[in-house]
Order: C-alpha cells, then structure tokens, then sequence
C-alpha cells in the first residue's frame, strides 16, 4: 500500500510541479499582476496594458503546459477555452489568442512582439523576453 502511494506521488509530480512562467516583450514595463488579470488577458474582457497599449496574448496549443496554465489561471479546460473562443468568433467580439506548437515559438513570438505576453515552462529557454511576476494569491 505504501509502495502505491509513494509511486501515484512520483507519478504525479512532474505536471503539479511545473512551474508556468508568464513572459513579456522586453519592452514591456508592466509590474506584478495578479491571476484575475490572466484571466481578464485570456477572456478578452482585458485589452490594454496599463500605458494604453494593446496586448498580444498567445498560447500554447494543446499540452500538458496549456491545460495546466488554463487550469491555474483561466479556470477553464481547453475544450472549455475552447468553446469560449469559438463564442466569441461567431459573435464577433474578438479573434483567439495566436496558438503556437512549441514554447520556443511563443517565446520567439513574444520577443519581437511589442505588447505580446505568453506563458511557457519553467524548462524553456527566455531568451530576448521578460518575465512577468505574478502575484499571490491572498487566500
């Protein structure tokens, strides 16, 4: 029985403990956000940085990175993602984020995209983009 424990804990492990890390245009002066601001970013209902200018967001396609970055900050699924999007495509209220393959493909995006923000893996590389400090949550 403690074998089993032990193995479903390691099993678990590497997709609870990835870490997700959100990045910036290196021009981007933005401070700290909070995940209620992710969540705005990702559902369209926020489309401005604080100096006025327009953001960019992009996304992984589906991985395990994206169904846990929509799990942690959107509070969705990916087919609830998803369907959201394809909402607001038929409305006409807004054009998804782009979706990439692979994180080194968000992170080129992001680095030479004035406004953009993306997330990626605690694993990618972050070279020609800045890191973005999301704040804790207060409970």
């Amino acid at each position: 029985m403690r074998i089993f424990i032990w193995l479903s804990l390691v099993l678990c492990l590497p997709l609870g403990a990835q870490d997700i890390l959100m990045i910036v245009h290196p021009t981007n002066k933005t401070g700290p956000v909070s995940r209620n601001d992710i969540q705005k970013i990702y559902l369209n209902k926020k489309v401005r940085w604080w100096d006025g200018s327009r953001i960019v967001p992009v996304t992984l396609q589906a991985t395990d990175i994206q169904a846990l970055f929509l799990k942690k900050n959107i509070l969705k699924t990916s087919r609830q993602f998803s369907t959201f999007w394809k909402r607001q495509i038929f409305t006409g209220k807004g054009v998804p984020p782009t979706s990439f393959a692979n994180e080194d493909d968000v992170v080129s995006f992001v680095a030479r995209t004035p406004g953009s923000i993306g997330f990626v893996s605690g694993n990618a590389s972050l070279k020609g983009v800045r890191l973005l400090d999301i704040l804790k949550d207060s409970s």
